[in-house]
């Protein structure tokens, strides 16, 4: 898969990461997908953003649209980016179109989020991916591209990958094959992959 990002989609990413430092990494984090048995906790996204940023000396952009900044922002809330965090994170919610999204992917070391559209986008600009897996089948669903680059983190449920979305709202503590994805599995996929920025 390949996206082609033109020097005017580069323009608006641009403009939207003003202000960041250049000389430091950038990771973004797609929190959201089409479905809510695919979303991790907000405390799972907290711990691996102060790992990225104290470990690695990361800058992290949220991505998703409007309505999912209801999903990023306890995790800002979590992080008190009201702080010291507060250089080094910053939500994009609602704020870009597909082909922007994809040049603000194309400027990062690494996106991590569940199994959705945007990092699948994320995979079509070359940029190296940790996708969150649960109730679908990866073998399926991809990542496509080099599994060195693009790495699948999944939970110990033996019930994935049942292919069954579209679980009741009171069902979903019942469902836990994403949520319940340990956070240091997915700081080691993250620094794995972070070794390789230059």
């Amino acid at each position: 898969m390949r996206f082609e990002v033109t020097a005017e989609d580069e323009r608006a990413a641009g403009k939207l990461l003003a202000g960041l430092d250049d000389s430091r990494p950038l990771a973004a984090i797609h929190p959201g997908s089409g479905a809510a048995v695919k979303r991790w906790r907000t405390e799972g996204w907290v711990a691996l953003v102060q790992v990225l940023i104290e470990r690695h000396g990361v800058q992290v952009v949220f991505t998703g649209s409007a309505s999912e900044a209801a999903l990023i922002d306890p995790v800002l809330a979590g992080l008190g980016v009201d702080g010291e965090l507060a250089g080094s994170v910053r939500s994009l919610a609602g704020r870009t179109d597909l082909a922007t999204l994809a040049a603000v992917y194309r400027r990062c070391a690494l996106v991590v989020g569940p199994d959705s559209g945007p990092l699948h986008l994320a995979v079509a600009v070359g940029t190296p991916t940790v996708h969150l897996y649960g109730p679908v089948d990866r073998r399926t669903f991809g990542p496509w591209g080099d599994p060195a680059r693009h790495v699948v983190v999944t939970s110990d449920w033996p019930c994935i990958a049942c292919n069954k979305l579209d679980w009741p709202e009171a069902a979903l503590p019942e469902h836990g094959c994403v949520r319940d994805i340990a956070v240091d599995d997915v700081i080691l996929a993250t620094t794995g992959l972070l070794s390789e920025v230059p």
